[in-house]
């Protein structure tokens, strides 16, 4: 009898050794797909896609304003240069002056804000991006990811530019300088909030929690 119900007891531990073997193979699995995505929260409590819509937004809002700003006052400097050599006598012609001059100023300041503002949104739109792709390589939110994504702004801006060596050095650098900004920040608002944030766990040797996108608040 016992000889009989051998074979079924061997099936049977074969079985389970085969389940838990999987069960292990899918928990590591899950566990290896969670250590891909950014641990912590949202950046701001603010999901990506509404963060870089509103970034982008405000970015070409501020460049379009200092564009516009810019453009009015260069174009106003332009037509005083190009006519300055031939003024008005009369008050007619004053008056013809004067607007022909606003009307430069405000084409000049259109130009220069549509420019200035596609170019700034551009830039705030790329640096959210690295900023957010950084959050995904390195499986945190910090300021670090901020700090990389203004320097590799700052230094495509020069490149775009071609500026010159050490001008170009120095727009890097304040690239770096205003992304760490922003990054801690970012960081202290979290800690204010009683999050935990990558660097500081890396600093006092504790490991960040990883948690699912719907547990990102």
């Amino acid at each position: 009898m016992s000889d009989v119900n051998r074979p079924q007891n061997s099936t049977a531990t074969t079985s389970n050794s085969l389940v838990s073997a999987l069960a292990r193979r899918e928990a590591a699995f899950k566990a290896s797909d969670l250590s891909s995505k950014p641990s912590g929260h949202e950046r701001l409590s603010i999901p990506f896609e509404t963060r870089i819509i509103l970034g982008t937004c405000v970015s070409f809002g501020t460049g379009a304003s200092l564009g516009l700003l810019d453009g009015s006052h260069m174009a106003g400097l332009v037509f005083r240069a190009e006519n300055a050599h031939r003024l008005p006598t009369t008050h007619t012609g004053w008056y013809f002056y004067h607007k022909s001059k606003n009307y430069a100023m405000m084409m000049g300041g259109l130009k220069a804000g549509v420019r200035g503002g596609v170019l700034v949104g551009a830039f705030g739109g790329a640096f959210m991006l690295l900023e957010e792709a950084g959050d995904w390589i390195r499986g945190t939110r910090d300021f670090a990811n901020s700090a990389f994504a203004g320097t590799v702004i700052a230094t495509g801006y020069a490149g775009i530019k071609d500026l010159p060596r050490m001008t170009a050095l120095r727009t890097a650098r304040m690239g770096f300088v205003v992304g760490a900004g922003y990054g801690v920040l970012q960081d202290a608002l979290s800690l204010a909030r009683g999050r935990r944030v990558g660097w500081i766990d890396f600093l006092t040797g504790r490991r960040g929690d990883r948690i699912d996108e719907d547990d990102a608040y």
